[in-house]
Formats: C-alpha cells, sequence, structure tokens
C-alpha cells in the first residue's frame, strides 16, 4: 500500500477498531488521493470491506504533489496514534530525510510540531551524517495544482474520479460547498467536454452532445409549446433531443449556438449549468433581445446571470421539488435542487395557468 508509512495493528488494535466499527460506524472518513490511493484509513477501509460497509464517508485529497502526500500522512497519524517517544521521532527523520530542504519552520506546521523540536532532530541527523547540511527554503519555488478537500460516500468517488478525469474545473465548486459530487458529475456526463472542444474565433464552445446525456421531461417540452404557439430556435441541443423539442431550428456542438444568429425567434432554451456556459448562452439571449422565450435553468439566484436573466422576464416559475430529466436509454433522473423557468412573451395568462402544475408563478417587478 503506497501511503501505508506505519507499522499495521497489532491484532489486539486492530479488533479494537473493529468492534467500535462494528457498534458506531466508520467515525473518521477514509482519506484518498485523486486517484484512489488510500492515504488515510486503510484499516478501517479493510474493517469496512469484511463487515459489507459500503456507506462510510471519503475524503478526497485532490492536488497535492507526492511530497504533500506523505506530509500529510504521518501529519495525520502522529496526531491520532498513540505512539511512544521513539515512534514519534521516526516519524520525523523520515520526514527530514525526504526534504530536508524545507525549514524546520515548514516542516514543523506540516507535521502539526513545534519546529524548535525539528529543529533538534535535524540537527542530530546532520552531526551523524545521515542527513547533509543545505540551504533551507522559505518556498519550495514550485507550482502544484490547487489543493482541494472533497467530501463525499464511499460509493461516489469514481465519480470523483471521472470529475477530474473530465471537467476537474467542477471540482473547486464541489469543495466549496457550491456543488454537490453528483451535480457536478451529471454535469460532466450532460456536456461531457465542453471545455476541451476547440473554440471558434470568437472564443466561445462548441456544446457537447453525448448518449448519455439528461434533457427536459417532455411534458415540459409541451407546455413551452403550447405557450409559445411553437419553437422556433433551440439553441443548445441535439440531435436526440430534437426527436421531443421539434425546434424549427437548432444549433448543436457542430454549428455553436453561440456564434450564430438567434433572428429574434421563439426561444426554448436549457442551457449547459456550468459555468461560464451557462452565464455565456444568458448574455447571448439578453444581447438579441429577444421577445418570447423559455429558459430552464438550475435555481441560482446566487449568480449574476440570474438576476440579469430575471430582470428581462416578466414571470418566473418556481418548481414544487424537482423535474425528473430523462437521457437516451429512458432513464430517469431527478435533480439535486429545484428548476426555475423564465418567461418573456405577449401571453402571460397561458403561462401561468399552464405552468403552475410545475410550481409557484411570480411576477417580476420592474
Amino acid at each position: 500500500m503506497k501511503y501505508q508509512l506505519f507499522p499495521e495493528l497489532t491484532s489486539e488494535e486492530y479488533e479494537e477498531l473493529k468492534k467500535d466499527i462494528q457498534e458506531r460506524g466508520v467515525q473518521i472518513p477514509i482519506e484518498l488521493d485523486e486517484e484512489g490511493n488510500i492515504l488515510d484509513g486503510h484499516h478501517r477501509k479493510q474493517i469496512c470491506e469484511e463487515l459489507g460497509i459500503t456507506d462510510y464517508a471519503v475524503v478526497v485529497r485532490d492536488g497535492l504533489s507526492e511530497e504533500e502526500k506523505r506530509l500529510h500522512v504521518r501529519k495525520l497519524n502522529l496526531a491520532r496514534r498513540h505512539l511512544n517517544r521513539t515512534q514519534k521521532e521516526s516519524l520525523r527523520i523520515a520526514q527530514i530525510k525526504e526534504t530536508p530542504e524545507l525549514s524546520d519552520r515548514q516542516i514543523a506546521k506540516g507535521l502539526g510540531v513545534n519546529h524548535e523540536t525539528v529543529g533538534a532532530t535535524r540537527k542530530k541527523l546532520e552531526s551523524i551524517g545521515e542527513i547533509r547540511q543545505c540551504d533551507r527554503k522559505t518556498t519550495d519555488g514550485r507550482t502544484y495544482p490547487r489543493q482541494r478537500t472533497i467530501t463525499t460516500k464511499a460509493d461516489e468517488v469514481e465519480k470523483v474520479t471521472e470529475i477530474r478525469n473530465i471537467r476537474p474545473s467542477l471540482l473547486e465548486e464541489v469543495s466549496e460547498g457550491r456543488l454537490t459530487v453528483g451535480e457536478a458529475y451529471r454535469q460532466t456526463q450532460r456536456h461531457p467536454r465542453l471545455l476541451e472542444v476547440p473554440k471558434k474565433q470568437d472564443g466561445s464552445f462548441h456544446i457537447s452532445n453525448k448518449v448519455n446525456d439528461w434533457y427536459t421531461p417532455p411534458e415540459v417540452i409541451e407546455s413551452t409549446r403550447l405557450v409559445l404557439r411553437s419553437i422556433e430556435l433551440d439553441p443548445a441541443s441535439s440531435e436526440f433531443a430534437q426527436k421531443t423539442v421539434q425546434a424549427k431550428k437548432y444549433f448543436t456542438k457542430e454549428n455553436n449556438g453561440l456564434c450564430e444568429s438567434w433572428n429574434n425567434s421563439r426561444v426554448w432554451l436549457n442551457p449547459p449549468y456550468s459555468m461560464p456556459e451557462i452565464a455565456q448562452f444568458i448574455e447571448k439571449l439578453l444581447a438579441e433581445n429577444i421577445d418570447n422565450y423559455i429558459v430552464l435553468t438550475n435555481n441560482s439566484s446566487d449568480t449574476k446571470w440570474f438576476h440579469s436573466l430575471l430582470a428581462e422576464s416578466s414571470l418566473v416559475c418556481f418548481t414544487k421539488g424537482r423535474l425528473s430529466f430523462v437521457n437516451p436509454d429512458s432513464d430517469s433522473l431527478s435533480a439535486r435542487q429545484g428548476q426555475t423557468l423564465f418567461y418573456r412573451g405577449d401571453n402571460d395568462d397561458l403561462f401561468t395557468s399552464e405552468f403552475r402544475k410545475y410550481g409557484e408563478i411570480l411576477k417580476v417587478v420592474a
């Protein structure tokens, strides 16, 4: 095991831990790196497998260098394990040998110990020739990816890995609590390679439409068609979506809607929900001065684009509960948060009567 830097528990210690987990569950999350390697919790993970426990908490440490991972592991064990004086010194010795260029204060901070203790251990190693005296760096002079801490469940670790491989920027939002792992994962499935698609000359992105995208429920599309009288344009769509939407004109990744004129059409818009794409589509909609539209988004009232769209709309529908989206395999998926439907057009009464079944209708006051 790559990051098992300490001796195995004795059989008595192992059985005591197993009994505690059996009675109270896993109290301390198992920590993994972005590749799924266990940083902390080897014994807890083994016991969970023995007991058939699958819903234990997991923390994913993303963006740590190899040096930082090993330092982090030692710090956790210094703080948690009942180590004797010799064992604690062994940890300090191992860390100093691995990173002699770091200052005593840097190592001490990383291990959670006093810098004078680290200094005394270093002098001892230098005096017996175990390490050479070297210049100490106040910083390591290297640039590492931004570090993120992601708390999740064991059965979602593979999703974290896929998010990192497809849309690593979403992990930022997960670590800050703005998205759950499930929400971020669904965004990678809905528009999985959006940021990796070449840009057009104006700098905008194509829209990706993979076969496992999630699409608007058909009943919402039918209500939209009724209120708008027809859907003339769907600017963020796919061939599969058009089996239901049946817009007179639509744009996909091949003819990026952000680069085309919308010609004041009657617009249905269900944009990608990740940033900056959703803001780009809302900005495009407003710049085109569309007189008749219905736009479906997640509830994101803390964003600038949400309020920009709200200010130009006449009515909004805040859904009761969450809409169930569908995919090409006829599966359904309930969103992890509510949605908002924005309306601008020439028939407020019809929108109110038709969309009331989905949620509360509010009038926007200028």
